[in-house]
């Protein structure tokens, strides 16, 4: 019996050395501390994101090396070693930045359309204008047939709760089909370290659609849309939901992280009379 509970012990003593916490803060070369970047033991699922203050910390062993990236910068990979205490200081670069062959369909056959088509969308994040984001992103047959998204996202802190108000303008010409939208959004992290990829966002704004049945809607409406990681790793579901008083609006919408760079997407989008799905493959060249 007292050989089992010293060999207990000694293993005990053993996994308590082995791991132990790091903590630090992540910012970008000026000083300015990174928001939501992510911190990542290489070779693992387990990763935490940073704080408003750029603060993390993070359970590991002494073999580990830790990965941080961020939208925005470039990826840096450092060995823990025997450091209780890393700070990181991100360089800036060209990130988020996506292209992808977007085969999009109206599901309904009696409208007999499959547009194809092809296109860019970009994410970047201006730390100097305190975290300011702009995403943008642009569909074209290179014809007639086009889509065009912008959002603009300013994070801010009231009684110490982080939000993220932003305003965001959509665009689709797609034959005798068309759709402008204008909405003010506020989204709120969630999930362990306030996960920046999972969130609930709450919408309000102002639809104009027109449709090839003569159909033709000038609404205002709410909605609510759900971010949240599915399984361990790189899967998202999204689902979204507006209400424009005549007519309803929901969007489905799937990313899976394939290791660091390569993002598969799916997209399921109906409004009124219109449905549309997107399929591609995305590949992230945040490290360039």
């Amino acid at each position: 019996m007292k050989i089992s509970l010293v060999l207990f012990l000694s293993l005990y003593c053993i996994t308590c050395i082995a791991q132990r916490t790091i903590t630090g803060t992540v910012t970008d070369n000026s000083g300015i501390p990174v928001l939501g970047a992510t911190v990542l033991i290489k070779g693992t699922d387990n990763e935490v994101n940073t704080d408003f203050d750029g603060n993390y910390s993070i359970d590991i062993e002494e073999d580990d090396v830790l990965i941080f990236s961020s939208v925005g910068y470039e990826t840096q990979e450092i060995s823990a070693g025997k450091n209780n205490v890393i700070n990181v200081s991100l360089v800036s670069g060209i990130t988020g930045c996506y292209f992808w062959n977007d085969p999009t369909h109206r599901i309904k056959s009696m409208y007999g359309v499959n547009y194809k088509t092809l296109g860019i969308e970009f994410k970047t994040r201006w730390h100097q204008l305190n975290h300011l984001e702009l995403n943008g992103r642009i569909t074209t047959n290179l014809e007639s047939n086009k889509e065009i998204q912008v959002e603009t996202i300013k994070p801010v802190r009231i009684n110490g709760i982080y939000i993220k108000p932003g305003l965001s303008f959509h665009q689709a010409d797609f034959e005798s089909n068309r759709l402008h939208k204008y909405e003010f959004f506020i989204t709120k992290d969630f999930g362990l370290g306030a996960d920046p990829h999972q969130h609930i966002k709450i919408s309000t704004g102002l639809i104009n659609y027109s449709s090839s049945q003569r159909l033709y809607y000038e609404e205002v409406g709410y909605g609510i849309e759900i971010r949240k990681r599915v399984f361990r790793g790189g899967f998202f579901f999204t689902t979204g939901y507006t209400y424009w008083e005549g007519i309803n609006e929901v969007e489905l919408k799937g990313d899976y992280n394939i290791r660091y760079n390569w993002i598969v997407n799916v997209r399921y989008h109906h409004i009124s009379n219109y449905e549309e799905v997107s399929l591609g493959i995305s590949y992230n060249l945040r490290n360039w």
